[in-house]
């Protein structure tokens, strides 16, 4: 059997650990992008972890040692290469906290015991330098997600302008009054699905996306789970159980104000939900969303969540809230970098005075073909160097970001020069574009905007790093390269120098996701690099392009490419 080079290292990373004879049997996967298996040995079992880079190995490891040293119950950790996401540690056993909540009884003393570890903590008292803080803006990213998700989801369509102003100034009201509540650390993902049951006690799991945050978060993560609905009176209690932590008087001052907390996490989860159905294909958190609206609406009668409660019955009216959500598509990657720097010496004369992305081809410049295609794009990020201000200049007026560079980056140092603009809309991936390139189909009739659609539906960043759009050789035209990729086994593999051809070009049209650049020293450099790391990894993927695509790197290409154009009158 031919291991992936994947595989591979997971092979050598378990042989290194000297465990013994091992064997290996993965287990169902989470809502993330990590894997875990359990390895049989001689005398023990332990749990392997196989974390991409952006599932945050490091912060995993580096919480999981700071909760160990303070007696908190975390897995020991065996042995650990957070450079490739790879650990073993110490096996909890198969009982989550869920299976176990087979009584009354039993689920009491369950919430309890995990509700004494939350306070347990709320004594850690100053945030650790590498936990970062729950932010004004990360509170107003993760309650955006309802009307970036949930909402197009439901209406096939964004929300109005006028409606997203009003949410979020509601919203930055209501961050402002939950920023004034006591700090602790927050696990994040503290619910009976992450928490297992050891004959010693209970064990914590998935703690890597923690954040110094509102000391109310993991009892509402708890206590409030979609997942897992307690019976009314049994919240109330074990809300009274938490409280008890607190003086009379923080008892009195903030078990309202928890209520804002608990209506901003169910607000988050509904459109994380969404997100996770539409973009990264996990259906089954669509039939939790119901629940999580009713677990918000109990608490709208809280007098400061007065105007949410109008807005919601406004645009979400309640009988739509309480249906199962049957997404709509829409688009929702809405941000596109679009490569314009380069000089493109290949154009010889064409481009002594005049930037390659403004070289005209059939009536219009490349530039031109490109944008005109990218209405629905919000944030249009274009950078530029050789003969920049004729760019800018030919884009004034448009809403179009500028990332200038002195020194030509090449396409990776380009991209990651211009994160800073990419990233405030564009977090979860986002469309790279080179400018020398343009589609239509097989009626001639212009393509990007379908072509784009379709990747976008084949993103899942679960399973990707990056995405690129393929196309066999007999569909192009212009300056036709030589081919970069193969297809094998339904994977990308790149042409390797020794071979003369391969059967698909690289169209310049790509998804890129921003981690692919963590670690990475600013410089000058192909994003070439990042494909064939992400190719190794088994984190690349790819669409096969079937319309016409035009490739136009040479003096040669724009006459050929104006002659087509010409002919069919485009």
């Amino acid at each position: 059997m031919i291991l992936t080079e994947r595989e591979q290292k997971i092979k050598e990373f378990i042989k290194k650990a000297k465990l013994g004879k091992t064997e290996v049997a993965w287990l169902a996967n989470d809502a993330s992008g990590r894997r875990y298996a359990r390895l049989t040995c001689p005398h023990k079992t332990y749990i392997l972890m196989d974390s991409p880079k952006n599932e945050k190995p490091e912060e995993f490891y580096k919480i999981d040692i700071f909760l160990a040293d303070r007696g908190f119950p975390v897995p020991k950790i065996i042995k650990a290469d957070v450079d490739n996401g790879l650990m073993i540690m110490e096996d909890f056993g198969p009982k989550k906290m869920a299976n176990a909540l087979t009584t009354p009884e039993k689920t009491e003393t369950l919430y309890k015991k995990a509700l004494q570890i939350l306070l347990d903590m709320n004594e850690i008292k100053e945030r650790p330098d590498f936990i970062p803080e729950y932010t004004l803006p990360y509170w107003r990213f993760e309650t955006n997600l309802l009307t970036e998700w949930y909402y197009p989801a439901l209406m096939g369509k964004r929300l109005p302008e006028k409606a997203l102003k009003e949410f979020q100034k509601i919203w930055a009201n209501l961050i402002k009054k939950i920023l004034k509540m006591p700090s602790a650390l927050n696990l994040l993902d503290y619910h009976v699905e992450n928490i297992m049951v050891r004959p010693k006690g209970l064990g914590l799991l998935d703690f890597q996306d923690a954040r110094w945050g509102n000391i109310f978060y993991d009892a509402v993560s708890l206590i409030e789970d979609e997942r897992h609905i307690l019976p009314d009176f049994l919240q109330q209690e074990l809300w009274d159980f938490y409280f008890n932590g607190f003086s009379k008087k923080e008892q009195k001052k903030y078990r309202l104000m928890s209520e804002l907390v608990a209506v901003q996490r169910h607000t988050k989860v509904i459109g994380i939900f969404a997100r996770l159905a539409i973009r990264d294909k996990k259906e089954k958190y669509l039939k939790w969303i119901p629940d999580s609206w009713k677990l918000l609406e109990k608490h709208l009668d809280n007098p400061k969540l007065k105007a949410y409660k109008k807005w919601l019955d406004k645009y979400i009216p309640q009988e739509l809230r309480h249906q199962p959500l049957k997404p709509k598509h829409f688009p929702y990657m809405t941000t596109a970098f679009i490569l314009a720097a380069g000089r493109g010496t290949r154009m010889r004369e064409l481009t002594d005075n005049c930037p390659k992305p403004l070289v005209e081809v059939g009536g219009k410049t490349l530039l031109e073909r490109t944008l005109d295609k990218l209405g629905w794009i919000s944030t249009k990020v274009v950078n530029t160097c050789y003969l920049g201000g004729m760019i800018h200049e030919a884009l004034k007026g448009q809403k179009i970001l500028f990332s200038d560079e002195k020194e030509a980056m090449e396409t990776g140092g380009g991209v990651q020069k211009a994160l800073p603009l990419i990233l405030p809309t564009g977090g979860d991936g986002f469309f790279a574009l080179n400018a020398d390139t343009f589609f239509l189909d097989k009626k001639n009739a212009p393509l990007l905007k379908q072509l784009l659609k379709r990747m976008e539906r084949a993103w899942n960043p679960t399973q990707m790093d990056i995405l690129l759009a393929l196309v066999p050789k007999s569909h192009a035209y212009g300056d036709v390269p030589k081919g970069d990729y193969f297809i094998k086994k339904g994977k990308p593999v790149r042409r390797h120098p020794s071979k003369k051809k391969a059967p698909y070009c690289f169209m310049g049209v790509q998804i890129l996701h921003p981690d692919i650049f963590k670690g990475i020293k600013l410089h000058k450099y192909s994003l070439v690099e990042l494909y064939d790391k992400a190719e190794k990894e088994g984190r690349l993927g790819h669409i096969i392009f079937d319309g016409k695509w035009f490739h136009v790197g040479t003096p040669e290409a724009v006459q050929s490419v104006t002659k087509y154009l010409k002919k069919h009158k485009l």
